[in-house]
């Protein structure tokens, strides 16, 4: 394998909350130096800029043209073999893209591409209103933080024909994370399939060093990630039976409503946010785990982490987990949200846990680790013609 200079490229969301993606970078920067490779991480940090006075109307302006923070000059003095694109909104911009020449990898962590929330997911269910019938809907809809205002810069971005846009006619190759996020940026014309292949997230080898060989017989059940409407944190604990116990680990915008629903439910305890550090040793108490999300989501980074652990995972339809427990056969989808559907998926859980257990953990192995990411981007350079 040759080794690479490869430039990263990534605005951090704000650390206040817990982003699967900004581990996602920060995991992906750490193997490729591990591996060998030069690199060389070049981010803006939402928590540095937002203190600015006029952070709001430097965003406002740079999202629809374009025009943000310019990574040229350190990409020139760097001179990568290839650039890995992952979150540019709000802070970088895109025309420098096209001053570029270098080879540029762009991975599709979401759907903000053509959707003001990134999502595809509004008042309770799938939406693609934007991508089929035009980026006003949500402006019309203030789908972006509730806010008309906040929405409009995305709508004029998403108003701009493909071709004009670089962070989608420029990319030589596109990431999708699972066969789903390939299926839908497809469908809804984001990026070339041509130029597409799926390559899904890994999980840390530091996660190895916790013992899981052994399946809890506890009836405790455990979910985690961002509390907010589209991950059916709040659709879960309202039909979640009483006759197990259901762990929450995470924080977010429905925290309060969560914990007024839980409040009333003493067999579902809220956790709050925890540290990987306070998080992962506790996966070993849980006979399994829940993925209730209602959004279309690319990949799930918990799911992964919940089969790493060897936890069956009970998971909605429609999803890229669905796609993992269809292929695994580690745990059961369910096409809808109710106490009967929870009851008989336990139920069936329980009949056999040492055997969904050993596909949990089987599946991850094969699927989801560091070795494995690498030995798929290496093709992917060598598709490229960087490595010969």
């Amino acid at each position: 394998m040759r080794l690479l200079r490869i430039a990263v490229i990534h605005s951090f969301y704000s650390r206040q909350q817990a982003s699967g993606e900004n581990n996602v970078v920060e995991s992906q920067v750490k193997v490729l130096r591990d591996a060998g490779h030069d690199v060389l991480l070049l981010s803006q940090e939402t928590d540095n800029l937002t203190p600015d006075r006029f952070y709001a109307l430097k965003v406002a302006l740079s999202v629809p043209t374009g025009r943000g923070w310019n990574p040229i000059a350190e990409l020139k003095a760097f001179d990568p073999d290839v650039v890995l694109l992952h979150n540019l909104f709000p802070n970088i911009g895109t025309d420098w893209m096209t001053k570029w020449h270098g080879p540029i990898i762009s991975f599709l962590h979401n759907y903000r591409h053509s959707c003001a929330n990134g999502t595809l997911f509004r008042d309770g269910r799938i939406c693609v209103e934007c991508p089929t019938n035009g980026a006003l809907n949500g402006l019309i809809h203030a789908c972006y933080r509730d806010s008309k205002l906040a929405t409009l810069p995305l709508t004029l971005r998403q108003t701009i024909p493909r071709a004009r846009r670089p962070e989608l006619s420029r990319p030589d190759m596109f990431i999708a994370l699972s066969k789903t996020s390939a299926q839908m940026v497809k469908s809804l014309g984001i990026a070339d399939p041509a130029r597409t292949t799926v390559i899904p997230n890994f999980i840390p080898d530091t996660y190895s060093t916790y013992d899981w060989s052994t399946p809890s017989i506890s009836e405790k059940w455990v979910t985690a990630g961002r509390l907010s409407r589209e991950k059916g944190f709040l659709n879960l604990a309202q039909f979640w039976p009483n006759t197990h116990s259901l762990d929450i680990i995470g924080d977010g915008p429905d925290f309060k409503r969560l914990q007024d629903l839980t409040d009333k439910k003493p067999n579902i305890r809220l956790l709050g946010r925890l540290e990987h550090a306070e998080y992962l040793p506790l996966l070993s108490s849980y006979q399994g785990a829940i993925f209730p999300s209602l959004w279309s989501e690319p990949f799930g980074l918990t799911a992964a982490e919940f089969l790493s652990a060897a936890l069956p995972v009970i998971t909605t339809a429609n999803n890229a987990v669905a796609d993992m427990i269809l292929k695994s056969e580690a745990g059961v989808i369910c096409n809808e949200l109710t106490e009967p559907v929870l009851r008989a998926s336990l139920k069936k859980i329980e009949m056999n846990q040492q055997e969904y257990s050993t596909k949990a953990r089987n599946y991850f192995l094969g699927e989801f680790t560091s070795e494995s990411w690498l030995k798929a981007m290496s093709a992917v350079f060598r598709e490229l013609k960087l490595e010969r």
